[in-house]
């Protein structure tokens, strides 16, 4: 199979050959073979799923958004609660590729235990905001809370719905 990270500049079949090959359930987000009734379970590295097309692999988010919409995705498509699984239709939305990274957990190197936070050197807690790839400093604080206080107000500001605290 081809690798899904490219499918971006590929076009989907179209709907209503997306329609005869698979069945979506809306509030499960269950995605079927209507050939065979087969569940798509299969997961890639990302934890998205993936189902084959005509011996290419394309993320199944991608796939329920055509059958939806119509129309292939433009961006990316964000999973509202970044579970990489959860395809029910309202878990799912447009987003550009910031506004996907937006809506991302903390870093797993993460040593603070919140997102926007980070020791500084001079041991007081620094917050900053990265808005448009580039990064704002927010302040210094003495508490790690309330540098992560700041970071959520300017991440609400900035990202709208997109902001995402833990």
């Amino acid at each position: 199979m081809k690798n899904p990270r490219l499918q971006g500049i590929r076009e989907l079949p179209s709907q209503s050959d997306l329609m005869t090959l698979f069945e979506y359930n809306p509030e499960t987000g269950e995605l079927k073979r209507r050939q065979t009734g087969n569940v798509i379970k299969a997961r890639g590295r990302t934890g998205h799923l993936q189902a084959g097309i005509g011996g290419s692999a394309w993320y199944a988010h991608r796939i329920i958004w055509k059958m939806m919409t119509g129309e292939d995705p433009k961006g990316e498509i964000d999973h509202i609660d970044c579970d990489p699984g959860n395809n029910r239709w309202a878990n799912l939305r447009a987003a550009d590729r910031s506004q996907n990274s937006a809506n991302r957990g903390r870093n797993k190197n993460n040593t603070s235990g919140f997102k926007g936070v980070r020791l500084h050197a001079g041991g007081r807690w620094a917050a900053r905001v990265t808005v448009d790839w580039k990064e704002i400093h927010l302040g210094l604080f003495d508490t790690p809370e309330e540098a992560h206080e700041a970071y959520k107000i300017a991440a609400a500001w900035h990202r709208g719905e997109f902001a995402r605290a833990a």
